[in-house]
């Protein structure tokens, strides 16, 4: 993955592979995005998740699916400013990981990617 990555680009890309597949015409989204590309895309975003804690893919799949907060931090017992830090930190993370991970580790858990070189 090349390029320059930040908390607010990874939540952009994460909402739009969550979106609903469908345009405006009933269309698929991935007809009007490109086909294949789109899906692609889409995966690869959504595969991010692992290299979270459970609870922390738990609470962004959770508002990518539109969930309120409320429901959310009664869901994981949490309070709203808890939750709202592990969704920042949870963004961040995924943000500094980006440009770390080969195309082949995408898929993979944080932990086993190679941290030995300095970035």
């Amino acid at each position: 993955v090349a390029g320059e990555f930040t908390p607010r680009l990874v939540e952009r890309r994460l909402r739009q592979a969550a979106a609903p597949m469908t345009g405006p015409a009933g269309e698929p989204a991935a007809v009007l995005a490109g086909g294949h590309d789109a899906d692609k895309v889409a995966a690869e975003a959504l595969t991010w998740l692992g290299w979270l804690s459970p609870d922390d893919a738990g609470i962004v799949r959770a508002r990518l699916e539109g969930a309120s907060w409320k429901a959310i931090c009664w869901r994981f017992g949490i309070s709203r400013p808890t939750a709202d830090r592990r969704w920042r930190y949870a963004m961040a993370l995924i943000a500094w990981l980006l440009p770390v991970a080969s195309p082949d580790a995408a898929g993979s858990e944080a932990g086993d990617l190679d941290f030995s070189s300095p970035r």
